[in-house]
């Protein structure tokens, strides 16, 4: 019975370790981050994804490289982290709005 269990806790182990993230990685993909949000990651060489409101009206937007993304990045401790939909810098305009050209705000689709 107790070679059972501590075959039963090894496995349990075994998959834990490949399932979980490293606990400073908020997201690996926007869908984790609710709606309105998107999940986004820095420039900077280590760069943690975070998950980030979407721009509003008049807010400030990117009109070209904001498709998302499918990345591996690698961190300090080993650590290589799998990010699926996830967007370069910023989260793009929010639902119905369209970043405009001329002023690189969100505005309205007309």
């Amino acid at each position: 019975m107790s070679k059972l269990v501590l075959l039963v806790v090894m496995l349990l182990m075994i998959a834990s370790a490949h399932s979980s993230r490293p606990s400073y990685i908020e997201c690996q993909d926007s869908k984790e981050c609710g709606p309105g949000s998107c999940c986004a990651i820095g420039a900077n060489r280590y760069s943690v994804p975070m998950c980030q409101r979407m721009h509003e009206v008049g807010e400030s937007c990117r009109g070209r490289g904001q498709e998302p993304m499918n990345t591996t990045v690698g961190y300090p401790d080993q650590s290589k982290v799998e990010l699926t939909n996830v967007y370069w810098l910023f989260c793009p305009c929010a639902d119905g709005l369209v970043c405009e050209k001329p002023s690189s705000t969100c505005q309205p689709k007309e």
